[in-house]
């Protein structure tokens, strides 16, 4: 086989070769002077179901009404991420934004005497905390697949934090709290009892799926598992399991 032979079948194999860090197969016009990019700029939003363990005690007028000790939430974050590939199925990458969550807590009350039957309440705790977020991570393709896994450290700054107490009647059904009108709900109005942490570090798993969307462009859809390391409270013990999923869309600079 002659030299020229050679060069001609290497540069051919060479050629059918993914050498892109992401792994895309983008075709850019012949005569474009870009190049397959390794760095990416994009937005992250993100919700799911968040399982709340905690250990709360609220006290109305330093007498020890209720302990909260589960609860659910819906949170959402946006992010804006900057990743950059290291190696051709390795990627790290950072973010910043915003993180809010609703999260609701239910204790039993008290059971008291009414007529001829018993009167049963319930409290009803519920919380809202915003967060700036400060997230940094690496994650790490799967085979040759466009699919990922990734762990993640996101430090939660608290930004504010709104709460409210309940008291809500669970029998008998005629029973209503004096109001105008009557209502089987009334918010309980003295101060609550409880601290924030103003930071709280949290780590993730994250399964993520690459799908090209065009030359430099991507779009991403991931399932996440996330837990604190901390204490959302710093005065109560209060953790949870952050279940759920989000999109991001990357643009290649």
């Amino acid at each position: 086989m002659t030299l020229p032979k050679v060069i001609t079948i290497v540069i051919f194999l060479c050629s059918t070769v993914d050498f892109s860090a992401q792994g895309f197969a983008w075709e850019w016009p012949p005569r474009s002077s870009k190049i397959m990019p390794t760095k990416f700029i994009g937005i992250e939003a993100g919700t799911g179901y968040v399982q709340n363990a905690a250990d709360v005690n609220y006290s109305q007028n330093l007498i020890l009404c209720c302990t909260f000790t589960s609860g659910s939430g819906v949170p959402l974050r946006i992010l804006v991420i900057g990743e950059s590939w290291v190696a051709a199925k390795t990627a790290v990458s950072a973010g910043f934004g915003f993180t809010m969550s609703n999260s609701s807590f239910v204790a039993p009350g008290d059971t008291l005497p009414w007529r001829s039957t018993l009167l049963i309440n319930e409290y009803a705790y519920n919380v809202t905390l915003s967060y700036i977020t400060i997230e940094g991570g690496v994650r790490q393709r799967l085979f040759d697949s466009y699919g990922s896994i990734g762990v993640f450290v996101r430090g939660q700054i608290l930004a504010s934090a709104s709460e409210s107490l309940f008291d809500r009647v669970v029998s008998p059904a005629d029973y209503n709290f004096n109001g105008n009108p009557p209502t089987k709900e009334r918010e309980l109005t003295s101060n609550l009892q409880t601290s924030f942490s103003p930071f709280v570090l949290e780590t993730a798993l994250t399964l993520q799926y690459d799908v090209p969307m065009g030359m430099g462009y991507y779009l991403a859809p991931s399932l996440t598992f996330a837990v604190p390391v901390t204490s959302v409270m710093s005065d109560a013990t209060w953790r949870y399991l952050w279940t759920g999923f989000g999109f991001k869309l990357m643009r290649g600079i």
